[in-house]
């Protein structure tokens, strides 16, 4: 079921996951906020960073910005294909979808998680044309808190 849509490996979106304080540093070029799953609050929690798209304009900085990353939270990166997907009533898949879809299983590891989004999309677009990229990355922070 999951092979209907093909994975690719372009993101525009640096992420330093590791850090002492437990912290993510990020910073975006044009892509939606990227979502940490908090491990303690059991939330979906938006990664806010703007920033213009690569190539567009010259000399562009790309300010970091940072957000708690503590262990057992895991990052979700993906591109805008996920938003951008239909279905063939028409509908879009969108942010509060794939929020919702992320806080319904919040404590499956990473792996499952990522393959429990893919199943969710295939089956939601049913038999719809994917309309743009869907690329998905996902990391969990292991170990304990501190």
């Amino acid at each position: 079921m999951t092979e209907r849509i093909h994975l690719r490996r372009n993101i525009a979106h640096e992420c330093l996951p590791e850090s002492p304080e437990n912290k993510i540093y990020f910073s975006s070029a044009g892509h939606p906020d990227q979502m940490i799953l908090s491990y303690e609050e059991k939330k979906v929690k938006l990664l806010k960073a703007s920033g213009g798209m690569i190539g567009v304009l010259k000399n562009v900085e790309f300010k970091f910005v940072s957000e708690d990353f503590k262990p057992k939270d895991k990052l979700v990166l993906f591109t805008d294909g996920i938003y951008e997907e239909f279905n063939n009533q028409g509908e879009e898949f969108g942010e509060n979808r794939f929020i919702e879809l992320l806080n319904k299983n919040i404590d499956l590891d990473i792996e499952k998680q990522l393959k429990f989004i893919i199943v969710n999309i295939t089956d939601w677009l049913n038999d719809s044309k994917v309309n743009d990229d869907i690329t998905v990355i996902g990391i969990e922070y292991p170990g304990q808190n501190k």
